[in-house]
């Protein structure tokens, strides 16, 4: 087949092989044996000179220093406007018009290249503007300055937060490249994305341009080819019922493809002559590569080649076949995290997971091959859980609108960075399944999911039900008198049955994921400036939340003792761990009175712990004297008062939008606000089953010691959940385990005292613990000091409104802070009862919908998230002025108030704070 290529090098290469970067253009350039069309490029040094001519800079800069927040639509509009309607000076004139008559044809595509893309840490893949199919000489003068203005859009600027890169980018180069009007368009990796897999190349395809592929409008064509052989090992048909065009005149259109689409829109030939270029661009390069094809008249055509810089590349063994993050999975699992409850979360995901793919009519034999990812939605490194964000990805891609699905998939788990577009569409949850099978499949996932979206209240009410019937018998057993293979026996049993049932309940997650996506295109769209806290602010739960119970009874606690001297003098008098023998020894009426009371609250709600999820973590019924130290909290009144509501006008913002609109808006906000009330009842129903299973591996434990089995009670922990079945089943015994015990106990101790730090992200295959140093794992002392100085100013995720002044309390467990500032490295369900003695809330790890934000918007309490070494930076005393609607911490005075706060500073030094801050 006839092999060209026009190929997109970096721009600062370019501009060193065209005459020192005068501007002159490119001449044909021989690269290995493959031929280049005519193309020429209009050099950075161009924008830097209009930019000066035109006296331009000064403005931006002031533009970009006046953004506040994450509003960066009026600040690109602004920059767009001002770029748009300066004068080209002759020079630049003279060297766009040379440029466009150097590729000497009529049709040209002028695209962005930015002298800072495709680095090794940052791709800036899609952040940048290109126009295709230009023929007039006017509108490439004018795509030249909208490429140049991309370089400040919306999306190139919070990429470039996010990221912690400077707002102002690196001048841009623009290309001017001859246009070719394509038959099929698509992608090539040389190394699988989904898989890690260094020995495939997988190639996406869709019919005319490859703008329908790049912007998501059109479902791809993918196969998978051996990258020894060429032979196909998968393929995948995508719905073809649209194609990218360019147009008659200029610019595209996109138009309806007629006919049947039965095979794939290239054939095997051409498969292979794209994956042989590929290769060719891989060996060039020396790296894989991600390589944008057309094929027009038979000729293929690589438009651009580009190394791979998504974070699950760069090991030395190739491709990672996992992306961990760990964003948000703190709150459920918070620094290092025993084997037994990794095992068992890790089988509760597994097997919940596999039940909702099978509700949503996934095919038995394609179940089957689900479970090799499906058995890996969390990992374990270091003693620390991540989430597989590849398996995440997949799952969230069994049901309709897998681009919305995916966005919110990032805020509810609080991904930094997302996974990029070309990258995710990459990972399927069914391979093997191609043609008219592939095409049923898909169709039967988007009925059943539309079935659930519309029921999944009526199905919350009955699995809700049913779980308390079945949870009241699981807490009737006398496991103190059963012994530990008659426990195991009942741990089996109520796995399978609570399991078995929970599959309905990621129904939920997912219709509130769909529901939030639809939210948050419809505020952007129709109420561009009301800013990401106005979201927030639709997002209330529909009816009091089940876990606010225990805020309410906490509450109600307090307002007793204030009445009851002879009580509120024994809470003064003793500490935490005396109080309880206190109560019982006093024969005082309120004394008796009051203990009654706490052991009603204890019983009612004593599966809540600090920790959760976490089988090792004491819960209330262990600790008690937990009870009077969050009790304090609620008796001592705020220090100072909020500074302005935590309220937003919802109805003033909605009243300017058409009736339709605004009641489009209210009715989906309705939705999410009656499930994420739903999903907080499920919620509650999950801490009351880990209450239960910690239950029983204690009373197993207990036993085992008893009988001489284990050393001490808190081995169990060391063991994995298959261990105990085996042992149970009699396939392993005890004693076999005591050597791995006493080394996985060595271990969690040198991690702790070790401090080691873990990364966002961890990118792995094939791991030894020597590799950990180099993909981020730092020891605490390695951190460093980052102290913030008075007039810093820190920004996060706004996640509740209101502003407020007051002192800051670092802590990690939530004891003894009223009136305080709460800042921390991350919460869980179980702080819930220390909010309301709170003024504000800034966490450094979460997401806006974990169980805490919801609660904090609930009570209003100004609340920040995702504020990058939050608790390296601040130190308890410091005086802070929070804007939880702007989402920024304003550091006053950052010493510590004297010996006392020093002292909380010291008992508050958050084991989270063990991790890396380099990320």
């Amino acid at each position: 087949m006839n092999m060209q290529i026009l190929n997109s090098e970096s721009a600062p290469q370019l501009i060193e092989r065209s005459a020192g970067g005068k501007g002159r253009s490119l001449h044909a350039l021989s690269i290995a044996k493959l031929l280049v069309p005519r193309w020429a490029i209009v050099p950075s040094d161009a924008w830097l000179r209009f930019a000066r001519e035109t006296g331009l800079m000064p403005a931006i800069d002031r533009i970009l220093n006046a953004v506040e927040g994450d509003d960066f639509d009026a600040c690109s509009k602004a920059i767009s406007d001002l770029i748009a309607g300066a004068e080209f000076d002759a020079e630049t004139s003279a060297l766009i018009e040379s440029a466009y008559e150097y590729v000497g044809v009529e049709r040209v595509a002028v695209r962005s290249s930015g002298t800072d893309e495709d680095g090794p840490t940052h791709s800036y893949a899609g952040q940048f503007d290109s126009f295709l199919n230009l023929n007039r000489l006017e509108e490439v003068y004018s795509a030249v300055k909208s490429c140049w203005a991309s370089n400040y859009s919306s999306r190139a600027l919070s990429y470039r937060k996010v990221r912690g890169l400077a707002l102002k980018p690196a001048p841009m180069a623009v290309i001017v490249q001859e246009m070719v009007v394509a038959d099929v368009s698509g992608v090539a990796f040389t190394a699988n994305p989904s898989t890690g897999a260094t020995d495939e190349i997988v190639i996406s395809a869709v019919p005319g341009l490859g703008e329908g592929l790049v912007s998501g409008r059109i479902d791809a064509d993918t196969v998978t080819l051996d990258k020894d052989t060429y032979v196909s090992k998968t393929a995948t048909f995508g719905e073809r019922s649209e194609k990218v065009a360019a147009a008659e005149g200029s610019g595209i259109v996109t138009l309806k493809v007629e006919g049947e689409q039965g095979g794939l829109c290239i054939t095997e030939d051409e498969a292979v002559a794209i994956a042989r270029e590929a290769l060719a661009a891989e060996v060039l390069y020396g790296c894989p590569q991600d390589l944008e094809w057309s094929i027009r008249d038979g000729a293929v055509y690589v438009l651009q080649s580009r190394p791979i810089t998504t974070p699950i590349v760069g090991r030395r063994n190739g491709f990672g076949a996992h992306l961990w993050e760990n964003s948000n999975i703190t709150e459920n699992f918070s620094g290092v995290t025993s084997p037994l409850t990794f095992s068992f979360a890790r089988d509760v995901y597994h097997q919940i997971y596999f039940e909702y793919a099978r509700l949503l009519g996934v095919p038995r034999k394609q179940l089957v091959q689900m479970n090799e990812w499906l058995r890996h939605m969390l990992g374990y490194h270091n003693g620390h859980v991540y989430y597989d964000l590849l398996s995440w990805y997949r799952v969230v891609r069994l049901v309709p609108f897998y681009s919305v699905n995916r966005r919110m998939l990032d805020l509810a788990i609080g991904v930094e960075t997302a996974l990029p577009e070309d990258s995710a569409l990459q990972l399927t949850p069914m391979p093997g399944l191609v043609g008219w099978r592939s095409a049923l499949a898909r169709v039967k996932c988007a009925i059943l999911f539309g079935w659930y979206f519309l029921s999944i209240l009526w199905y919350v009410r009955a699995f809700v039900s049913d779980f308390h019937r079945r949870h009241l018998a699981v807490e009737q057993l006398p496991l103190q008198e059963m012994s530990a293979e008659q426990i195991h026996g009942e741990f089996r049993r109520v796995r399978i049955e609570f399991l078995s049932r929970w599959g309905r309940m990621i129904l939920l997650e997912q219709t509130i994921g769909l529901s939030v996506g639809v939210l948050s295109v419809l505020v952007r769209r129709w109420l561009p400036n009301a800013g990401q806290q106005f979201l927030f602010d639709l997002m209330r739960p529909s009816e009091p939340l089940e876990s606010m119970l225990p805020v309410a009874r906490m509450t109600e606690l307090a307002e007793q003792v204030r009445g009851m001297p002879e009580v509120m003098a024994i809470i003064a008098a003793g500490d935490d761990g005396e109080i309880l023998q206190s109560l019982r020894t006093n024969d005082h009426p309120h004394a008796r009175h009051f203990l009654r009371q706490v052991e009603l609250y204890v019983a009612e709600f004593g599966y809540r712990s600090l920790n959760e999820l976490k089988l090792e973590a004491p819960d209330l019924r262990e600790r008690p004297e937990t009870f009077f130290a969050m009790l304090r909290s609620h008796l001592q009144q705020p220090a100072q008062e909020r500074m302005e509501s935590g309220k937003t006008g919802v109805d003033a913002v909605l009243a300017g939008l058409p009736l339709w609109k605004r009641t489009l808006i209210r009715l989906t906000a309705s939705k999410v606000n009656a499930c994420l009330a739903a999903r907080e009842r499920v919620r509650f129903c999950r801490t009351r089953a880990f209450g239960s299973v910690r239950r029983m591996i204690k009373a197993m434990a207990d036993d085992l010691v008893l009988r001489g089995m284990l050393l001490r009670p808190e081995d169990i922990f060391m063991t994995r959940t298959e261990e105990l079945r085996d042992w149970a089943d009699g396939v392993l015994a005890l004693d076999d385990l005591s050597v791995l015990i006493a080394h996985r106990r060595s271990q969690q101790h040198r991690f702790e005292e070790m401090g080691l730090a873990p990364p966002r992200f961890v990118s792995s295959r094939f791991l030894a613990s020597s590799d950990y140093p180099e993909i981020g794992w730092r020891n605490q002392e390695d951190l460093g000091a980052m102290l913030a100085e008075a007039g810093a100013e820190m920004r996060g995720t706004p996640c509740g409104g209101g502003r407020v002044k007051g002192q800051a309390a670092v802590i990690s467990e939530p004891l003894n802070v009223p009136g305080k500032i709460l800042v921390t490295y991350r919460t869980d369900p179980g702080w819930c009862a220390a909010l309301p003695s709170v003024t504000a809330l800034l966490i450094e790890r979460g997401s806006p919908l974990t169980h805490v934000a919801i609660v904090a918007r609930e009570l209003g309490i100004p609340t920040i998230i995702q504020i990058k070494d939050l608790t390296l930076r601040i130190r308890t005393g410091a005086e802070l002025e929070v804007d939880g609607s702007r989402g920024t911490v304003l550091v006053h005075s950052n010493a510590a108030a004297g010996a006392e706060a020093e002292a909380d500073a010291a008992a508050a030094a958050v084991p989270e704070r063990k991790r890396v801050a380099a990320n």
